[in-house]
């Protein structure tokens, strides 16, 4: 997830051009490129047709009206609503990575924006929507952490990997983590649908992880929903302590090592899978052939 930088004009438009600006009148005072004529009867007859088509000139009061509707076309154009929102959350984003998470205000993500808080308003309906949109940027990206590899074929391997993936964007993202477990949402916060899309996917990713080893015999059968939150719930407390100076720096990886090996060992069917590295992966037993019987 990146530091969002962008910023939104006050009044959401690009291009046009000042008010009143008109076309070039050419290289004299009414366009033309010689000298004025001495002799009276040559100043007043008509111009005679130019065999290399009309002059850019010919009709200047006419090009005027043209080049003014164009600018105020030009003016009128405005950015979309949503690169506007996504621009204003860009901007929130910033916020919250700089100052963390009780720094997400209105105000703050106006004046990072660069426009009036009546605009973050227009667009998030309040400091709650402004939240929200962070809230679900931040679960998009856990849920990218902890997806499967494509070289993750053995289902063992995957849960663990995807342990050890939960802690280091937790940790590469403090302050989404902390919003995203946080509470700084009003009590009649209602989520949103894409709100509860996006986490709900996030959960769904370690319910298919917990599901597929019950399914290969690897884990102890039960409901994958309730396994994957009690998972869930041992992961995160080690995290937090972690990230809340509760366990020494020099000792947090190999500590939480060896909760994700506590977790898989607990759940495991006997027999089934060996812990040989109490820091590591667990692995599969090898098979005897009958004549190592």
């Amino acid at each position: 997830m990146e530091d969002g930088s962008a910023r939104v004009s006050s009044g959401g438009r690009v291009g046009g051009t000042k008010d009143g600006e008109v076309g070039d009148g050419g290289s004299g005072p009414l366009g033309g490129g010689s000298a004025p004529s001495t002799n009276r009867a040559e100043r007043t007859k008509a111009p005679a047709a130019s065999s290399a088509g009309p002059t850019v000139e010919s009709s200047p009061r006419k090009k005027t009206r043209k080049t003014v509707a164009a600018q105020t076309k030009a003016r009128s154009v405005r950015t979309p609503s949503a690169d506007v929102k996504t621009a204003l959350t860009d901007a929130a984003e910033a916020v919250l990575m700089r100052e963390g998470p009780a720094a997400v205000t209105v105000r703050a993500v106006a004046a990072e924006a660069g426009v009036a808080p009546m605009g973050v308003y227009n667009r998030f309906g309040s400091k709650d929507g402004l939240i929200e949109a962070l809230l679900i940027r931040g679960f998009q990206g856990l849920t990218a952490a902890i997806s499967p590899r494509d070289a993750e074929a053995d289902p063992v391997l995957r849960l663990w990997m995807s342990g050890l993936r939960y802690r280091e964007f937790a940790l590469s993202h403090r302050s989404h983590y902390a919003l995203m477990f946080g509470d700084l949402t009003e009590k009649d916060w209602e989520p949103s649908d894409e709100f509860a899309d996006r986490a709900g996917a996030a959960f769904q990713v370690l319910v298919d992880h917990v599901f597929t080893l019950m399914a290969a015999g690897r884990l102890i059968e039960g409901d994958a929903a309730t396994v994957a939150r009690q998972v869930w719930s041992a992961v995160h407390g080690a995290v937090a302590l972690e990230m809340g100076g509760l366990v020494a720096p020099d000792e947090a990886e190999a500590s939480y090592r060896r909760v994700l090996v506590m977790i898989v060992r607990g759940l495991a069917v006997p027999g089934t899978l060996v812990f040989p590295d109490p820091q590591g992966p667990p692995g599969t037993p090898e098979k005897r052939s009958d004549q190592d019987e």
